[in-house]
């Protein structure tokens, strides 16, 4: 295996998790897509029979929504453009605290069927601890 290989596999690995990020919080940029993905998600909860409701969502809780969304699309378009091993570790480390800071919030019963973003977030932090321990793919 050439020494560019394990580079290329890493590259793959961030890129892709980018990407997955990017095309899941875009959605969260601005008010209307993101209370369409918040009503998609309460439809979805409600619909599987999943415990946990979501209230009424005031213009601060909107703010934050739209904040975080634009910090993760950035976040995003970082890893895409630099695929670096570090990146990628670090967003590893962060997909494990938001994990546990979203299974927190279901355990404070927001809807249930935020458990795949649990799900999401903790595979993309072995899938890229992993890639990246061994720096290929």
């Amino acid at each position: 295996m050439s020494e560019g290989q394990p580079q290329a596999g890493a590259r793959r690995t961030v890129r892709f998790w980018a990407g997955l990020d990017l095309l899941l919080t875009l959605p969260l940029v601005l008010p209307p897509t993101a209370r369409l993905l918040l009503d998609t998600l309460v439809w979805l909860n409600h619909g599987l029979g999943l415990p946990g409701v979501m209230g009424p969502r005031p213009a601060l809780a909107m703010l934050f929504a739209c904040l975080a969304g634009a910090l993760a699309v950035t976040w995003a378009l970082a890893r895409w453009t630099q695929p670096l091993a570090a990146l990628g570790r670090l967003d590893a480390w962060a997909r494990i605290w938001v994990g546990a800071l979203i299974l927190g919030a279901v355990l404070d019963g927001l809807p249930a069927v935020l458990v795949l973003f649990v799900i999401t977030e903790w595979a993309g932090a072995l899938h890229q601890f992993w890639c990246l321990r061994k720096q290929s793919c």
